[in-house]
């Protein structure tokens, strides 16, 4: 029979690794450290005796004023609030402070210059707007027979012989105050002259050389007779021809020359 001898060997441990590199860390600080403080050592060496053997002229960075130049008064805010106080005696009973002359202001007077506005000419005569013979005269009190009506009534202008197509010139210079038909002496100019006087142009064919608005110089062409005027239709070729004054119709033959 065999004898089975069992030999118990011992089990090799692992080497502690953490040892070590706990060594080799120690060792690299020593050194960095050492280094370092070569390194801080020769710095301030070196400075010091840049400082000592070198002379640099440095500026004066020191301000030209100094405190003892500088003073400033920095009012108490009690003070600034504090109103100015006028001495008793110089208000009067009603609370105002009497002001002598010569410490009054100098005022001076300025006066503008004034521009008269330009006036504009009064119209004391007219020429007559067609030539032609007066066919009806002026009537603001007695009554004028019509033909076209076949009645009595008044009569505010003057009827002017005058064809048809004949030219018709205002009277004065002035503007163009109203174009319209009238429906008894159909179209109709009126001239407006200034100083409350206006002329009245009927039975005229049309208004296409005036327009409303527009200045006119006397003896300006303002439009052709015509036959518009209805109340009148039977009577001869004419021109209606009125004189306004202040609003009232005034006779025109006391305007010709």
């Amino acid at each position: 029979m065999k004898k089975i001898i069992l030999k118990a060997t011992p089990k090799k441990q692992p080497r502690d690794k953490t040892g070590r590199w706990f060594y080799i860390l120690v060792f690299v600080s020593i050194v960095t450290v050492g280094t370092t403080g070569y390194f801080i050592r020769t710095r301030d060496d070196a400075i010091t005796k840049l400082s000592e053997n070198s002379e640099i002229d440095m500026p004066d960075l020191s301000p030209a004023v100094t405190r003892e130049q500088i003073h400033i008064d920095i009012p108490d805010k009690a003070e600034e609030s504090q109103p100015t106080m006028v001495p008793e005696h110089l208000w009067q009973s009603d609370g105002v402070i009497p002001v002598s002359e010569d410490d009054q202001p100098e005022v001076t007077e300025v006066f503008e210059e004034s521009v008269p506005e330009p006036t504009v000419p009064k119209v004391t005569s007219l020429i007559i707007p067609v030539n032609g013979d007066i066919l009806k005269k002026h009537s603001d009190t007695e009554l004028a027979y019509s033909k076209t009506m076949e009645d009595w009534r008044l009569h505010k202008g003057i009827d002017i012989h005058a064809p048809i197509g004949s030219t018709v010139i205002a009277s004065a210079g002035g503007t163009v105050h109203e174009c319209y038909t009238d429906d008894a002496y159909g179209i109709t100019v009126i001239i407006d002259h200034g100083d409350g006087l206006m002329t009245k142009y009927s039975n005229l064919s049309s208004t296409d050389m005036v327009e409303e608005g527009h200045d006119i110089d006397s003896g300006s062409a303002i439009g052709v007779v015509g036959d518009t005027a209805e109340f009148e239709i039977a009577e001869e070729a004419h021109l209606h021809f009125e004189v306004i004054k202040d609003g009232r119709s005034v006779n025109p033959e006391e305007y010709f020359n």
